[in-house]
């Protein structure tokens, strides 16, 4: 483990695209394992049993590195309303939106387990360890293809869904991984992404996005929600950074 986390640091695109993939491996192994070992279990057992393998390697490579303040574990702020805004928009926009065209649903109460696990597991990950190890070869970059990383790993859903529904959930993803990455190079705490995150799953449960709804509409939906958030994204990332006294800040670490 020690020369994989010591890759984050001489080759981070190379560790960043190690990661997710030992990620999916990871999670499918221990799904299988779970299954196999509690087969009458619930439904959200094996995903919880799943990100939380990927929760565990994720904090193990942040303590080899001694990244916890670095990946905003221990380090960024709660104080900025704008941080707020930025983490929480993509849930509210699309609570907003498919509450106003879909209407809400009935859901398990477990989801609610399910949502803040998958948000701390994919945040300490994506933005906390990936985005850091990215940062120091450009703020932009780093948001870019962490971002671009995140959606990506959706692309594992074509298994069980139409690849319309599943390219636009990948679109979807993308963009609200640029804006909680560009809320993140703004100082943000990890904890205020996971909440932003957890939000977002919680929306598409009760009013949201479908992987079993190609129409039209709710793709072009996923899609619009998409764009805006992008939107902001570019508009974090393009606002003038100032250190402590004033002057113009250089991101080469979080």
């Amino acid at each position: 483990m020690t020369w994989f986390a010591r890759l984050f640091a001489t080759a981070p695109i190379r560790a960043a695209v190690a990661l997710q993939v030992l990620a999916y491996v990871l999670t499918f192994l221990v799904t299988i394992v779970t299954l196999l070992v509690f087969r009458s279990a619930e439904w959200w057992v094996p995903i919880v049993t799943g990100e939380l393998s990927v929760l565990g390697l994720s904090l193990v490579l942040i303590a080899r590195l001694g990244w916890w303040r670095r990946a905003g574990i221990t380090g960024g702020t709660f104080a900025s309303a704008g941080l707020w805004v930025g983490a929480l928009l993509p849930g509210l926009a699309a609570a907003a939106t498919y509450g106003l065209v879909f209407g809400p649903r009935a859901a398990p109460p477990a989801v609610w387990l399910v949502a803040i696990v998958v948000g701390l597991s994919e945040e300490v990950m994506n933005r906390g360890l990936i985005l850091s190890a990215l940062v120091p070869r450009g703020t932009i970059p780093g948001v870019v293809l962490s971002s671009a990383l995140f959606g990506l790993s959706h692309l594992t859903n074509v298994l069980d869904a139409p690849l319309v529904a599943v390219a636009a959930q990948v679109f979807g993803a993308t963009c609200n991984g640029a804006l909680w990455a560009a809320v993140r190079t703004r100082g943000a705490s990890i904890w205020l992404l996971v909440i932003g995150h957890a939000l977002v799953d919680l929306a598409d449960v009760y009013f949201g996005y479908r992987l079993d709804d190609a129409t039209a509409q709710a793709v072009g939906l996923e899609i619009g929600i998409g764009i805006a958030t992008a939107l902001v994204a570019v508009a974090v990332l393009v606002r003038r950074r100032t250190g402590d006294d004033g002057s113009p800040a250089v991101a080469t670490s979080l």
